[in-house]
């Protein structure tokens, strides 16, 4: 089991306040993912991620995971039970890889298949992928929600999601009623 927490804003506006909050969401879920802990942010998005290593145990596999020649991050909760046919079919049709992680194969997926990635998907899963180049996130969960993902958004165009409940609240600047 791993956190994952996000902040995405469609107008660029992401502020100091926001990593902050951000700080303390993925302190909250820290028992979530005690192996390692991320954080990215820039003017459009913060990501958080706690990380329980099952796959990859290489700090190589951490997260947020970011392929910089695809201008590709995501942050993930889950395991792809059927990520190593994925990954034999990706290489076949050119890919490569710089990992042995279930993260790296949903990434590379969703490169080669858009967002029809999930109906590859066999296992239980939630993450949120963000495109530098659009500027754009794609969020996903796996079609039963066993990995959950809470989201809610403002008036100031701005969208907060996370794993638990408790971290949504702690990275939402106002207070959540729930």
């Amino acid at each position: 089991m791993c956190g994952i927490a996000a902040i995405f804003s469609c107008f660029g506006n992401i502020t100091s306040g926001d990593i902050q909050r951000m700080d303390k969401g993925i302190l909250l879920q820290h028992h979530r993912g005690p192996d390692a802990t991320g954080l990215f942010s820039n003017n459009h998005v913060v990501l958080g991620h706690n990380r329980l290593s099952i796959i990859d145990l290489s700090e190589n596999a951490n997260q947020p995971f970011y392929r910089p020649d695809l201008g590709l991050k995501i942050i993930f909760n889950g395991e792809i039970y059927n990520y190593r046919e994925i990954r034999k079919e990706l290489i076949q049709r050119g890919f490569e890889f710089h990992t042995d992680s279930d993260t790296e194969v949903i990434l590379l997926a969703y490169k080669a298949f858009g967002k029809d990635v999930c109906s590859k998907f066999i296992g239980m899963f939630a993450f949120l992928i963000y495109d530098e180049k659009e500027n754009s996130i794609y969020v996903a969960r796996d079609r039963f929600g066993e990995k959950p993902i809470f989201y809610i958004s403002d008036e100031k165009g701005k969208i907060y999601l996370a794993s638990e409940l408790s971290t949504l609240a702690s990275i939402y600047p106002d207070e959540l009623l729930i």
